[in-house]
């Protein structure tokens, strides 16, 4: 600095402080949790790191830094995902979109006429589906069914419960 009209030994004083950015963080809290080691504000240069954690039932369908999707960018360890903004310039507004997860349940089978039947339901995690099978014709009974290709054993009423994959009958 220079000040011209000053001719004899003067002392000054500056207050410098670091610029910290705006930190917002968003998401459904029923269908996770995220944590950050910043809170509210980012302090210029710095990073942030995120851990989003996924409740029972649900997945990360997507993670917007800015507007922008950075899905592609999370590093998994397990079913927790990680995320870093590093060097940070500028406000960041980090969102997490969590959606419940869904499984299919698809039952085929042969009808009296030979024909392929089917029926498939589109069931939550977690729910329980049940139907009833049986066959009408009197020279033949069931003796076979297969879950997701292997053999189980027949039952009248089957019942599958706390559904967390898709089902193939």
């Amino acid at each position: 600095f220079t000040f011209p009209q000053i001719t004899e030994e003067t002392s000054f004083m500056v207050c410098i402080h670091q610029i910290v950015y705006p930190l917002t963080i968003a998401y459904n809290q029923s269908g996770g949790q995220v944590n950050c080691d910043q809170s509210g504000v980012i302090p210029c240069g710095s990073d942030a790191h995120f851990q989003i954690e996924p409740a029972d039932c649900y997945e990360i369908t997507d993670v917007l830094l800015n507007g922008n999707s950075v899905l592609s960018q999370l590093n998994w360890q397990g079913n927790i995902a990680h995320f870093e903004i590093t060097d940070c310039h500028h406000s960041a507004n980090f969102q997490v979109i969590f959606a419940e997860e869904y499984y299919r349940v698809n039952v085929a089978w042969v009808d009296g006429a030979d024909t392929l039947q089917s029926l498939s339901s589109l069931e939550h995690c977690g729910a329980s589906y049940a139907f009833v099978s049986h066959y009408s014709d009197d020279c033949y009974d069931i003796d076979t069914m297969l879950v997701n290709g292997v053999s189980v054993s027949w039952d009248s009423l089957q019942v599958f419960n706390d559904i967390r994959t898709d089902i193939s009958v």
